[in-house]
């Protein structure tokens, strides 16, 4: 559901039509109601994605720039960038 919007800007995905959709899911047996995230959990998701995506995205171009241009490869990959852990 996150890749949605980022692929297609008009697709994107509000915190609460999210939990709806996983509501439905959770009413068609496809995952436990007990394991839908409340709005808020939903909501610091997609933040946080979009910040990180947003680093890796800048720091992959800087990359791409600096060895078309100056000739030299960047330090930063892009799975280097791209986790959630901070």
């Amino acid at each position: 559901m996150f890749h949605t919007g980022t692929a297609t800007p008009q697709n994107k995905m509000a915190a609460t039509e999210m939990q709806q959709e996983l509501l439905i899911r959770s009413h068609e047996g496809e995952i436990e109601e007990a394991d839908v995230p409340e709005v808020s959990t939903i909501s610091n998701w997609i933040s946080s994605f979009s910040r990180t995506w947003k680093r890796a995205m800048a720091e992959l171009e800087i990359a791409i720039v600096l060895t078309m241009c100056c000739g030299h490869e960047s330090d930063v990959s892009p799975k280097q960038s791209f986790s959630f852990t901070g």
